[in-house]
């Protein structure tokens, strides 16, 4: 972009903006100004989107670094909550959050995925933050998937979730059976206020991440929304290895 056009864009801002400039130029300077940006901008159309990609890396910047430190924020939240299960190396170095719902057909793709990954790197931890945002038989899942960690069964439990079409009160009792889940006290753990306040607090998190759908991902200090193949997994675990080292 050329000074004499910067030094143009400037002047009619000024014009524009602020009254003392706009007293300065008469009716006929403003629309001879405004006349030579429009021929300029015929004639290098290329400016524009030289303009509107230089204002989308700004805006992601910006969008970025604001994630940042929301993630930043509310880290103790994200990655040391006793109310959130786990999968993989609880000492792992580098730790992924999903937020997930039972009624997810996406999220059900991608659990074969993450228990690949975790299989294969000893040194992956993932944290489960259920976000129950389809529907009652969401909630439902949730809180039953909640009470099933208490019993110890919260993997093998969430496996059966994540392979069952619909979900309802029969399902959840097949899935007890199943498992050698106590049923009635799996009933009772799922009225616990601490169960209730766990999903109450993954809301909110969910909410000031800006996470909208599910699955999400939490790796580092980003964001990643949708299904993540293995490859990509990987790569993103290996960044973040490579960025604490």
């Amino acid at each position: 972009m050329s000074r004499l056009f910067l030094l143009i864009i400037v002047t009619i801002f000024c014009v524009q903006a602020s009254p003392i400039f706009a007293q300065t130029f008469s009716i006929e300077q403003k629309k001879a100004l405004e006349k030579i940006i429009k021929n300029y901008l015929i004639d290098n159309p290329l400016i524009i989107k030289e303009a509107l990609e230089a204002l989308h890396t700004q805006e992601k910047k910006g969008q970025q670094s604001r994630i940042e430190k929301l993630i930043n924020n509310r880290k103790k939240e994200l990655l040391d909550d006793p109310m959130a299960p786990f999968a993989g190396n609880q000492k792992g170095d580098v730790t992924i959050v999903e937020f997930f719902d039972y009624n997810c057909g996406y999220c059900k793709q991608v659990w074969p995925t993450l228990r690949k990954l975790v299989e294969k790197d000893k040194n992956v931890r993932i944290i489960f933050k259920e976000l129950p945002i389809l529907g009652p038989t969401s909630l439902l899942a949730a809180k039953a998937a909640l009470a099933a960690d208490r019993q110890g069964k919260y993997i093998e439990f969430h496996t059966e979730l994540m392979q069952t079409r619909s979900i309802n009160e029969r399902i959840i009792k097949v899935i007890c059976d199943k498992l050698n889940i106590d049923q009635n006290l799996l009933e009772k753990d799922m009225k616990l206020p601490s169960i209730v306040m766990a999903l109450q607090k993954n809301a909110m998190l969910a909410q000031d991440l800006e996470v909208n759908g599910t699955p999400a991902f939490l790796i580092g200090r980003q964001i990643i929304p949708g299904a993540i193949g293995l490859d990509q997994l990987i790569e993103l675990v290996a960044a973040e290895r490579s960025a604490k080292q």
